[in-house]
């Protein structure tokens, strides 16, 4: 078993290296609440898209199937006629100039690994950009109908219309905590 993977079932099976880090995860809970607050009262805005805006992420470590599952959303509004476009950050890339379309052929080193495959995958339109409402606007200039975050529970930023949160079915033993962590903010 690879270092982590070991590390990955260690935090599912709350192992005792990682008391330590509770004071830093409560700190980090504090912070998420307390953005989120600033959303919710109007401290800070979000950018309303004049389309739908479906909001695909996870509250779990690991990989969890988010991207596959933005991919067979886009290809499925798609056949229905939709004009759907995918927002990603491209963590891994990095741009000269943002937002950034990713075509099938785009360096992997300026898109990221999964926005990279979604274009490939897809065929629809994909746009990178740290700020994810400005990658979304430039998917509704583009034409795009509907927009796709992949990975974006995080980034309140973009106001959405639906949120679809993809937990690891073997290991969700971690969504009780993270559920009322999702309550006690939304």
């Amino acid at each position: 078993m690879k270092l982590a993977d070991r590390w990955l079932a260690g935090a599912y099976q709350g192992s005792r290296w990682l008391w330590p880090l509770r004071p830093l995860g409560r700190l980090y809970q504090w912070v998420i609440q307390r953005r989120a607050r600033q959303f919710q009262t109007g401290g800070r805005r979000a950018w309303r898209a004049p389309v739908p805006v479906i909001i695909v992420g996870n509250i779990t470590l690991g990989g969890t199937g988010k991207s596959p599952l933005v991919a067979w959303l886009g290809n499925r509004l798609a056949a229905q006629g939709w004009s759907p476009g995918i927002v990603s950050r491209g963590y891994g890339g990095s741009a000269e100039r943002y937002p950034l379309r990713v075509t099938p052929i785009t360096p992997v080193s300026e898109s990221g690994d999964e926005p990279l495959m979604l274009a490939q995958q897809t065929g629809l339109p994909v746009m990178v950009d740290p700020q994810r409402s400005r990658a979304a606007q430039a998917l509704v200039q583009a034409g795009c109908n509907v927009i796709i975050s992949d990975d974006g529970l995080q980034h309140l930023a973009l106001a959405r219309d639906i949120e679809l949160v993809v937990i690891d079915g073997a290991r969700g033993s971690m969504w009780k905590p993270c559920f009322h962590l999702i309550l006690s903010i939304g």
